[in-house]
């Protein structure tokens, strides 16, 4: 095993075929762990210094860490590429090389001038997981937030057994609702139709912050930029799951997301205009409207969205693997 590091734009940009090659051919791979998405994250967010730890057997590239140096007041940081963005964050390691991940965190001692070595988000199953850090270095470990994960039956005629029948009855409520405002149409944007329906998106979604007097993440222009960017690598890749919800001929609501092998990544949820979000804070939903021109009817348990933070928080890393229990037994003792 041969370890190498990356220290310059020009060597970055080399190393993409490879990287790209490595990340196709790892079936656990995330889409936030690809050239796809990280490339556009650093043309637009990059310090000009990254420092990427690869490992290769022979010829072959068979793993990748890819940090960067960050300067900030009294520290030198380094950092995963693609961090505050993306859901899921590890290094690339092919399991036929176990030691490998390993490997590359003793390769970071080698890496000059830096204090601290942030690695957020890692999924359950990360190589990191595993990974033991060298001796020399003061390792710190702490639990992230959890991303729910829904397990889809085959067959669509299946879906009670993973989703409870009340949502699924209220999905089909929602729908004849929305009907009643206009037909309803769901777009799905390709390379042509992209801008606009990010432009969308953004609208919505600044829509919903503004209640909280705040202008949300996507209002950042270099943020708007880089997912622009991201989305188009997606949509040539054939991995971009766009979608535009018409009711009326309006765009009431845009899911972003991406899909990889047989996993579907929600990035963004469902972001719904004031009309809808309107009719569905009413009898039988009582959905909250997160939208500043929707007023709280006197049914919403609730009176302003700032209310919101007295609820009960989900731990989803204690409820995700009971999930499934709990809807069958739901299903056999409450729906009748």
């Amino acid at each position: 095993m041969h370890i190498e590091r990356i220290n310059t734009d020009e060597a970055l940009q080399a190393l993409l075929p490879d990287w790209a090659a490595l990340w196709q051919r790892l079936a656990g791979a995330t889409p936030f762990q690809s050239p796809h998405w990280l490339v556009p994250w650093w043309r637009q967010f990059g310090t000009g210094m990254p420092r990427i730890v690869t490992a290769r057997a022979d010829q072959t590239l068979i793993a990748v860490l890819p940090l960067y140096e960050l300067h900030e007041p009294g520290c030198i940081k380094l950092l995963p590429i693609g961090i505050s963005v993306s859901d899921y964050i590890d290094a690339l390691v092919d399991p036929a090389y176990p030691d490998a991940a390993d490997a590359l965190l003793a390769a970071i001692l080698d890496i000059p001038g830096w204090q601290e070595c942030h690695l957020p988000d890692l999924p359950p199953d990360a190589a990191f997981v595993r990974a033991a850090a060298p001796s020399r270095l003061a390792e710190t470990r702490q639990s992230g937030p959890c991303c729910p994960v829904l397990t889809l039956p085959p067959d669509p005629g299946d879906l009670a057994t993973v989703v409870p029948r009340k949502t699924l009855r209220d999905v089909r409520q929602a729908h004849a609702r929305s009907e009643t405002i206009g037909p309803i149409a769901i777009e799905t944007a390709d390379v042509a139709t992209i801008d606009g329906a990010l432009d969308d998106l953004f609208r919505l979604h600044e829509e919903r912050w503004h209640e909280r007097g705040e202008a949300g993440v996507l209002a950042d222009p270099a943020v708007r930029a880089f997912h622009r960017a991201a989305a188009r690598e997606f949509c040539a890749a054939g991995m971009l799951r766009l979608y535009r919800l018409r009711i009326a001929d309006a765009v009431a609501g845009v899911y972003y997301g991406f899909q990889q092998g047989e996993n579907a990544y929600a990035y963004l949820d469902t972001v719904l205009n004031a009309e809808v979000q309107a009719a569905l804070s009413k009898k039988p939903f009582y959905f909250i409207p997160v939208n500043v021109d929707v007023p709280f009817g006197p049914d919403l348990p609730i009176r302003n969205i700032g209310e919101i933070n007295k609820f009960v928080i989900h731990d989803w890393a204690k409820i995700n693997p009971l999930r499934a229990q709990w809807i069958e037994r739901f299903n056999r003792e409450v729906v009748k």
